[in-house]
């Protein structure tokens, strides 16, 4: 079954390149290989491919002989379409035993030279230390008689090659390690996460004079992306978590060849940057950085689907930090357009994430009919782990939305709500006050002692909301509930 996921994987370019390649190299009678190929192609779309495995027509070897030519069609496509550098020196590399065989050393000089020069542009340490055991080999075979000279000339590169990869990897296996943390609890919330994020930063190699040290570009990549999340999650220092995403953006875009070479890297430090920016109020480099991730949409189409999520979701931050209602109305629009390819390939957190920050972005303009049908979007959400605090605040909402619109039930609102937290274990002095205030609400239809009541309930939130400063948390929601509050004292909204 390997052989069809591996076709339906190809984009329609990449199975008409195959045809052309198949043709070129099987002129003739058409091959075996090639009808097994439209054959299954063609019982795609009646779902059938695994009777076509099954026919005794197209034996072991078929199958296999197609998979290697379309892996080998991917290739030259990768080489001769996008000039990957790494096929590139990878087919040099293959040319190697061929030249030494025939003592070819005049060609195999120039290849190498020019594989090396790719290699040191691209920072590709492990193809570079594969060339230079090709040319140690060549150098015993070729018996020059200045061998000595060159032979430590090239180990002497040899050893400056292996300290900048050995250092390059050392970042990127921490980098490694902490992506891996993040995929289990991205915001680093359970306690035995937050021990082993802290115990895998405590390293010299994030010491901040470590910068200065670094003298491969990867290195100083990893260094200041790693430096960006400690600043977040371990320092909560959202100024200088931003400096380091910035310093990390400058040195991709600075590097074109490493920006070319990964695409993909490169727009995970721009949405890095975005998020940086965000929780450290920079909304003009936000803004910025959003236009730049949608020009990699043209540039490269196959991350369509993860750029149109990135941009989605920063862009709506954006747009409700700077009070534009005209650009959220339309970002929100494309999300609505593209859900049904987006919702996909989004983790549950990241859907109750889209959901609750367009309910966020119609409370910020006092839509809410608008904020309604997203907010029900989260209460119907299936019950998950990772975004509990999301689906609390939901019911909290669904009390002050019960309160601004005559056709939701205030009273049955607040009986679900309150059996719902207290389920969940999420029934603490927040959620308390704000039973209590609507309780009390509930008991008079006099405007000023509505004010007055959701006076009292600002400052009480206000004092819980430096509390929790003081110990570094905040509770998801409550910004904003007190800006509410303060909204039906003055009449004004104050985001």
């Amino acid at each position: 079954m390997q052989l069809v996921t591996l076709i339906q994987s190809l984009s329609e370019k990449e199975r008409r390149y195959f045809r052309m390649y198949a043709q070129l190299s099987n002129k003739g009678e058409k091959a075996k290989f090639m009808e097994l190929f439209e054959a299954l192609i063609a019982a795609e779309v009646s779902n059938q491919t695994a009777q076509i495995l099954k026919k005794k027509t197209y034996s072991a070897a078929n199958k296999t002989f197609l998979v290697d030519k379309i892996l080998e069609s991917l290739r030259m496509q990768d080489f001769h379409i996008t000039k990957s550098p790494i096929i590139e020196i990878k087919e040099i590399i293959c040319y190697m035993p061929i030249l030494l065989k025939k003592r070819l050393f005049k060609e195999m000089r120039k290849r190498i030279r020019y594989a090396k020069q790719k290699a040191i542009k691209y920072e590709l340490f492990t193809d570079h230390l594969a060339i230079i055991q090709w040319e140690k080999q060549m150098l015993w075979k070729e018996e020059a008689n200045n061998m000595e000279t060159l032979l430590k000339e090239l180990l002497e590169e040899e050893t400056f090659i292996n300290s900048r990869f050995m250092q390059a990897l050392a970042y990127q296996n921490l980098k490694e390690q902490i992506t891996l943390l993040r995929k289990k609890d991205v915001r680093l919330r359970k306690p035995i996460h937050q021990e082993k994020f802290n115990t895998l930063v405590n390293t010299p190699l994030l010491l901040d004079n470590q910068a200065n040290k670094l003298h491969s570009l990867t290195a100083q990549m990893h260094f200041h992306y790693l430096q960006s999340i400690v600043q977040k999650y371990q320092h909560k220092n959202p100024e200088m978590a931003f400096f380091h995403a910035q310093q990390l953006n400058q040195l991709y875009e600075q590097n074109i060849a490493i920006q070319s070479l990964n695409p993909k890297a490169y727009k995970e430090s721009l949405c890095l940057f975005s998020e940086m920016a965000y929780l450290s109020n920079h909304f003009t480099e936000m803004r910025q950085v959003i236009d730049k991730i949608e020009k990699l949409s043209t540039k490269e189409p196959e991350l369509g689907i993860d750029i149109l999520n990135t941009t989605c979701f920063y862009g709506l931050l954006c747009a409700m930090n700077i009070r534009d209602y005209k650009e959220g109305e339309r970002v929100i629009k494309v999300i609505q357009k593209y859900w049904q390819e987006l919702a996909p390939v989004l983790k549950n957190n990241r859907q109750l994430a889209f959901f609750y920050n367009i309910f966020l972005f119609y409370l910020l303009f006092e839509k809410w009919e608008l904020a309604l049908p997203w907010l029900e979007k989260i209460l119907q959400f299936k019950r998950v782990q990772e975004r509990k605090d999301i689906q609390c605040i939901a019911r909290i909402w669904k009390i002050i939305l019960a309160y601004e619109l005559p056709n939701i039930d205030l009273f049955q609102a607040m009986e679900t709500a309150t059996k719902y937290l207290k389920r969940q274990s999420h029934y603490g002095d927040v959620e308390q006050s704000i039973m209590y205030t609507f309780k009390q609400l509930n008991k008079t239809i006099e405007l000023k002692i509505h004010q007055q009541i959701l006076a009292q309930l600002r400052q009480k939130l206000m004092n819980i909301l430096v509390q929790q400063k003081q110990k570094g948390t905040q509770q998801l929601g409550l910004q904003e509930i007190i800006f509410w509050c303060n909204k039906h004292s003055t009449h004004k909204m104050h985001p």
